[in-house]
């Protein structure tokens, strides 16, 4: 019987949407996972009967979601499925959000299970993309994705095991300036407690005729950045803005584990869009829960840039 612990998702980049490739590459620290098949089935509820023996059946497509530890490796896989794919320049990779135009996003065949218990998931495509923070603890990624088809699939075999090294929280600095002040200008050590960046580009699969979808559209982003703060000074002064006007912020978090050799660096444009409940509690100190809409402001002029170092020259 196959054990869940030895479950393991490998990666393939597509050129087509409903062309699978063999898996060039292990996704490392995946710490959890799901692949649901979705097909709308159903008896017809007919006049005259009480159970019918007409059935419909429907199209087949894939949805699931991978919690990861985020590495500064294979972080680019997520930003690839986002943003599409990048190439480094002078050893940084620069992942700009879509404003007037859409992302041209990296498509995967998603190799799931373990022997005995081995799908692939055929154009997958990331949909939502969320980067957690937490005090004393690991980085973490999450991908919700659909995909055009499940089909049963051996994984493919004798891939490498990489070395990638994990995000923490102990790599963190956190920079928070007024619209119009360069990002990464005023340090707020001692203030995040925990953070989450959510970003969901709403792609969703086009039906048609056929037994699975044909392929995939774009919708509005939507992106937000959401943070539990210390109720220090700093904090404060952003609430007592918020008392007469609106508050908006050039966020950054930079997390550096060796200077110009693993980085991940993340400018956020943001501006605070839902009620502020006073207070929060965290071992008795207060706190407070400020989320940040995306917006975009100078000079950034976007309302997200990413930055990754990580010496990785070709995504394998």
């Amino acid at each position: 019987m196959p054990a869940t612990h030895l479950r393991r998702v490998q990666l393939g980049q597509q050129a087509a949407f409903a062309t699978p490739v063999a898996a060039t590459s292990i996704l490392r620290g995946v710490k959890d996972g799901s692949v649901t098949v979705n097909h709308n089935d159903m008896v017809v509820e007919e006049l005259g009967r009480t159970v019918s023996d007409l059935v419909i059946v429907s199209q087949r497509h894939a949805e699931g979601e991978l919690e990861l530890q985020c590495t500064y490796e294979d972080v680019l896989y997520g930003l690839f499925g986002l943003f599409g794919p990048v190439a480094p320049s002078g050893g940084v990779r620069v992942f700009y959000g879509p404003i007037t135009t859409f992302a041209n996003p990296q498509i995967y065949t998603i190799e799931y299970g373990t022997t005995g218990a081995e799908y692939r998931v055929v154009g997958g495509i990331l949909r939502e993309w969320t980067l957690r923070y937490e005090a004393n603890a690991g980085v973490t990624e999450t991908w919700a994705f659909i995909g055009r088809t499940v089909q049963a699939n051996a994984l493919t075999g004798s891939l490498p095991t990489r070395i990638v090294t994990p995000v923490l929280s102990r790599h963190a600095f956190w920079y928070v300036d007024n619209i119009g002040t360069q990002h990464g200008t005023t340090q707020v050590p001692g203030t995040v407690i925990e953070a989450e960046l959510t970003i969901n580009t709403n792609r969703h699969l086009k039906m048609f005729e056929g037994a699975q979808p044909i392929t995939w559209g774009e919708g509005r982003w939507e992106a937000q950045l959401s943070m539990t703060v210390e109720f220090n000074a700093t904090a404060k002064a952003w609430v007592d803005a918020l008392l007469t006007d609106r508050v908006a912020r050039n966020i950054r978090a930079q997390f550096i584990e060796t200077s110009n050799v693993r980085e991940l660096i993340i400018n956020f444009t943001g501006m605070i869009a839902e009620p502020v409940e006073l207070f929060g509690d965290r071992e008795g100190n207060m706190t407070a829960e400020l989320t940040f809409k995306s917006l975009v402001a100078a000079p950034l002029n976007n309302w997200i840039v990413i930055g990754v170092i990580n010496g990785v020259t070709t995504l394998p």
